[in-house]
């Protein structure tokens, strides 16, 4: 048993007044400079799932053990920092952040529960950006589920790639929709609730429970856009309707939430254990140790020089005056630092460089959205015996048609997980080959050309 000091006056200034220490309050500001100066680009603070994450956070956040005996999120940070040393990417330095923060929590003012963790995770980005690519072929499978359904009860629909028609009206099931764009947010929902059932309750369910919860929410998150879909289609409300969204807001709570509620409230009841009474926080013997401050410190200098590596790996990226190879048939110019732009008469070519197996991409179907264009029909194709994605573009007054595929000038490939390992094994770095066009046929044409002929070879091996 930790053993109650009396604290002189030098530990008194490292304390503070009450029962958290003045280190903790300057490490939280310490990190939170960190954060501000560093991440500042990398995550949207002001989006909803954010916003609602920090709101979660003191919900969710349970102190259940002493302060200062748990190594754990000390030792995580310290391996994301060090990682990012030789992998400089944004998602390491927040994962670096946010473990030191919950070390310092638990060195500070106790142990903690799994979901402020939990959380952190749903509010990253790379979460975002997850359900925003990897996703895509869990909508083609909703697409041709709720297709085969609706066939099956006699209805005249005909699936292409992720549309579904009837009666002369396209239906998307694609990352914009209600409510697939709703599935991070119903998961952070899904822990609140978990959270407000557990305080009802005065029962608590261990961390193991945490993984099955996220899982049943996403089960039924994918169950409810089923739901929505074939209401959509039968009853044919276009996007342009009100009721397109509030349709996916009604299957969210009917589908969603309300079974969620009644769920957790059974498991908490049905499986979780009578809480401890909850006893004051104390300032342990370790806890105000020059051990304990040393490592905490050792920590902070780590993550910040950390942070400096990113950003001069950013920094050390060529500018947008950097010479472009020629390539005869295309005039070439530097979109930004690691985008290339080639245009011929016929097709628009994007050549997007990726880092390392650890970044993410410059995805099209992100980059087109943020242009005001929308994805339809998205679809696998083969084309000169490659697999390539395939969509058509759509801004209300003007369609274009794209492709895209990764590509290293020695393999191509559409899968993620493919191009990332092949990568990590020592592969030259991949960029992501976006090429558009006015006409179907010229998109066909320059892909087949480009896969072909491999105009662009030159390039992506010098980037």
């Amino acid at each position: 048993m930790e053993r109650k000091i009396e604290l002189n006056k030098s530990r008194q200034v490292l304390t503070g007044a009450g029962n958290i220490p003045l280190w903790v309050w300057l490490a939280f500001a310490a990190y939170g400079v960190i954060l501000v100066c560093f991440l500042q680009n990398f995550a949207s603070w002001k989006s909803l799932n954010v916003l609602l994450g920090l709101i979660a956070l003191p919900l969710v956040t349970r102190v259940k053990g002493l302060n200062g005996v748990d190594y754990r999120y000390g030792i995580c940070a310290f391996v994301c920092a060090l990682l990012t040393f030789f992998a400089p990417a944004n998602t390491l330095l927040y994962w670096a952040v946010v473990f030191a923060l919950l070390f310092v929590i638990e060195a500070g003012i106790g142990k903690l529960n799994g979901m402020p963790l939990l959380i952190a995770l749903l509010m990253s980005p790379i979460v975002r950006y997850a359900a925003d690519v990897f996703s895509f072929p869990i909508r083609l499978q909703l697409t041709r589920l709720v297709g085969n359904a609706m066939q099956l009860a006699g209805m005249d629909i005909t699936v292409h790639g992720n549309m579904i028609m009837h009666n002369d009206n396209e239906f998307a099931v694609d990352q914009a929709c209600m409510g697939l764009n709703m599935l991070i947010t119903s998961l952070i929902i899904g822990v609140m609730m978990l959270a407000i059932c557990q305080q009802r309750f005065n029962k608590t369910l261990g961390n193991r429970w945490l993984i099955p919860v996220m899982l049943i929410t996403l089960v039924l998150n994918l169950g409810s856009n089923v739901v929505r879909m074939i209401c959509l289609v039968a009853f044919n409300i276009l996007p342009e309707n009100p009721m397109h969204d509030w349709i996916g807001i009604l299957c969210l709570i009917a589908y969603v939430l309300l079974p969620s509620i009644w769920l957790m409230g059974w498991l908490v009841k049905r499986y979780g254990s009578e809480r401890s009474v909850a006893m004051p926080v104390e300032i342990s013997a370790r806890l105000s140790s020059p051990f304990m401050l040393l490592v905490q410190l050792a920590l902070l200098i780590t993550v910040f020089f950390a942070a400096t590596v990113v950003r001069k790996e950013k920094a050390a990226l060529p500018d947008d005056s950097s010479p472009v190879p020629a390539v005869a048939g295309f005039t070439a110019s530097r979109f930004d630092a690691g985008i290339i732009k080639l245009q011929s008469q016929q097709s628009l070519v994007y050549i997007k460089h990726i880092p390392g197996f650890y970044s993410a991409e410059h995805n099209p179907m992100i980059c087109w959205r943020g242009s005001g264009y929308a994805f339809r029909k998205i679809e696998k194709k083969k084309i000169a015996g490659h697999d390539v994605y395939t969509a058509l573009l759509d801004n209300g007054s003007h369609q274009l048609y794209t492709a895209w595929w990764y590509d290293n000038g020695q393999r191509s490939t559409i899968d993620q997980l493919s191009w990332r390992w092949d990568n990590l094994k020592g592969s030259h770095d991949y960029s992501l080959l976006n090429v558009t066009a006015a006409s179907t046929s010229d998109m066909m044409a320059a892909v087949t050309n480009i896969l072909n002929q491999k105009p662009f070879n030159h390039i992506l091996s010098g980037m």
